[in-house]
């Protein structure tokens, strides 16, 4: 777990450094309009191997499990058997940084609600065992805007895509049945976690921004058979 926190905090390091250069326009270069999601699609197709997409997420889209680390909290979190509604966002930039050689996909979703069959939540303990709870959740996140960074060289693999997440305070909504708090000595973390839900959306979006964009670059753009 110790090992998985570095690591985390690393990478986010880096995209907050990426994020804060500012690039001179003739870097960029937009090969497709911006809606033309035809020309997106055939240029993802020509630097990779797609299967034809759907041009739609299954809404709602059956995702069978999906972990999440709340750093800040020292929880983890298990999601098995979510029903995601919202996935079909609107792709706000699509473009090329020629001194990096990477492709940039922006995407606005306007709504993501994440409804959860089985939440197993891990409580973690300096120097001891985690108290483990679970029970159904639902989690609404409200103008999320998520970046996707993809190199090009030689091909597009989305395996080795960077995913980043922004959304505004304030709009996260959480839920959870009494299981998540049944066992003693876990309130307190709970309490903290909805006492701050702007940082624990961070927290959560982080891991959770790669899982969304993953289903919609699937389903969307470019039909690989599996992005991890």
């Amino acid at each position: 777990m110790k090992d998985q926190v570095y690591f985390l905090l690393a990478i986010f390091c880096i995209s907050v450094k990426a994020v804060q250069h500012e690039y001179a326009p003739e870097e960029i270069i937009r090969p497709c309009y911006r809606g033309d999601l035809e020309c997106m699609q055939k240029f993802i197709d020509s630097r990779s191997n797609c299967d034809r997409p759907l041009n739609r997420v299954p809404d709602p889209y059956l995702r069978e499990y999906s972990l999440i680390y709340l750093v800040d909290f020292n929880i983890t979190v298990i999601h098995i058997n979510s029903n995601l509604s919202g996935l079909n966002g609107e792709i706000e930039d699509f473009h090329i940084n020629k001194n990096t050689n990477q492709l940039v996909i922006a995407v606005w979703f306007d709504k993501i609600d994440v409804s959860v069959e089985n939440t197993v939540v891990y409580f973690h303990r300096r120097r001891e065992v985690p108290i483990v709870t679970g029970d159904r959740s639902r989690i609404v996140y409200r103008r999320t805007h998520i970046t996707t960074i993809v190199p090009l060289s030689p091909t597009i693999d989305f395996n080795h895509m960077l995913a980043t997440a922004y959304s505004e305070e304030d709009n996260l909504q959480l839920t959870f049945g009494p299981g998540i708090t049944a066992a003693p000595g876990v309130q307190t973390s709970v309490a903290t976690v909805v006492g701050n839900l702007d940082l624990a959306t961070r927290n959560i979006l982080f891991t959770e921004s790669r899982s969304f964009i993953s289903i919609f670059i699937k389903h969307v753009l470019c039909g690989y058979k599996e992005i991890l």
